[in-house]
C-alpha cells in the first residue's frame, strides 16, 4: 500500500525546478549511477586555502573540483548535502561555495533523480526509493576517495532529511560511525506533512518515516534546526524529532558520544531568513562541526593505538 501512497503524494512532494540551472564548471560534475542504473550528478566543493598570518588569516575562494584529479584535505569534515525541494545544484552553487569556506569543510552535493542535470539525461521520475538509491550512490563514491566515515556529516534540508535519516539509520545498523547528522527543517513523515496541508489520504503506509528511524540513529551526534514560523513543515515536526533523539540521548543509558542538540530560530520561515538568522545558523554549525572534528580526531587516534 505504500506504493499507492507514493503515487498519490509524489506530485505534491517532489517539485523539481522546471528548468535545470547551469553551473559555471559543468565539466567537473561527477556522474554516478545509483542502484537503479540512473545517472546522478554530484559536485564536490573544497574550502579555499588559508592565507595570511595570525588574525589576518583569510580563506581564498572555495571552488568546485574533480576530487580524483585535484587535491583536497581528507582531514577536513566532508558534508554530504541533500537539498530541499525546488532546488538543484545550479541554484545552490554559490551557497555551497560560501558554506564550504565558512565552515572549513568539503561539501559533496548531488541532485536527486528527476532534478537538475539528472533530469537532462534521464526521464526517470523522483521517488522515495530513488532518493534512497541516490544518497547511497553518493556515500559509496565518497568512500572510494579514502575519507573515513567518522569525518562524514550528513546534512539534509526539508525533503533532504528523508534520504539523510535513511542513510544515517542504515549505517548505524551496520555499526558504522559517521561524524554526525544535521537535520534542517525536518519532518516526522510525509503523511503528517500532507495531512497538515489539508489533504486527506485514505490509503495505508507512509513515506520518509524519519520519526521511526530516529531511535536507531544512535552512533553519532545529531543537530536539529527549525524555524518557529515554518509554514511548510510546521515547527512541531522539528520538536518531535528532537524529542525522539533526545529521549535516548538524555537517559541513564545514553550514548555519551552521540548527543543531540537543537537550534530553534525565532521567526524563521521555511524558505526565507534574515541576515541575522543566517549568521546565527552559520555560527552554530561552526561550533557543531568543531565538536564533530574533535570527536573524529579522538576516534581515529584510538584506532591507531
Amino acid at each position: 500500500m505504500g506504493s499507492v501512497l507514493g503515487l498519490a503524494v509524489n506530485p505534491i512532494l517532489f517539485q523539481p525546478p522546471t528548468k535545470c540551472t547551469s553551473i559555471p564548471t559543468p565539466k567537473k560534475i561527477i556522474w554516478l549511477k545509483n542502484a537503479q542504473g540512473i545517472p546522478i550528478p554530484a559536485a564536490f566543493f573544497r574550502p579555499g586555502r588559508l592565507q595570511g598570518k595570525g588574525s589576518k588569516k583569510r580563506r581564498a575562494k572555495s571552488e568546485m573540483i574533480s576530487p580524483v584529479e585535484e587535491k583536497f584535505e581528507r582531514s577536513n569534515i566532508t558534508i554530504i548535502y541533500s537539498h530541499a525541494n525546488s532546488e538543484d545544484l545550479g541554484l545552490l552553487y554559490e551557497k555551497f561555495t560560501y558554506l564550504s569556506n565558512h565552515l572549513g569543510a568539503n561539501i559533496l552535493a548531488y541532485d536527486y533523480t528527476g532534478y537538475g542535470y539528472a533530469k537532462k539525461v534521464s526521464e526517470a521520475q523522483p521517488s522515495e526509493e530513488a532518493c534512497y538509491a541516490d544518497i547511497e550512490a553518493v556515500y559509496g563514491y565518497l568512500m572510494t576517495l579514502g575519507i573515513p566515515p567518522i569525518r562524514v556529516v550528513l546534512y539534509g534540508r526539508s525533503v533532504g532529511t528523508g534520504p539523510t535519516c535513511y542513510l544515517a539509520e542504515k549505517l548505524c545498523r551496520k555499526n558504522i560511525e559517521i561524524g554526525g547528522v544535521i537535520l534542517h527543517s525536518p519532518f516526522i513523515s510525509v503523511y503528517r506533512v500532507v495531512a497538515d496541508c489539508g489533504f486527506s489520504l485514505s490509503c495505508l503506509g507512509d513515506m520518509f518515516p524519519n520519526i521511526e528511524k530516529a531511535e536507531n540513529i544512535d552512533l553519532c551526534p545529531v543537530y536539529v534546526i527549525h524555524g518557529t514560523d515554518d509554514e511548510i513543515i510546521p515547527f512541531y515536526h522539528g520538536c518531535m524529532l528532537y524529542d525522539a533523539f533526545g529521549g535516548r540521548c538524555t537517559g541513564a543509558s545514553a550514548v555519551k558520544e552521540a548527543p543531540v542538540d537543537n537550534l530553534w530560530v525565532e521567526g524563521m520561515r521555511h524558505n526565507s531568513m534574515s541576515k541575522r538568522m543566517s549568521i546565527n545558523i552559520l555560527h552554530n554549525l561552526q561550533q557543531f562541526l568543531s565538536s564533530v572534528n574533535k570527536r573524529a580526531a579522538d576516534v581515529l587516534n584510538e584506532q591507531k593505538v
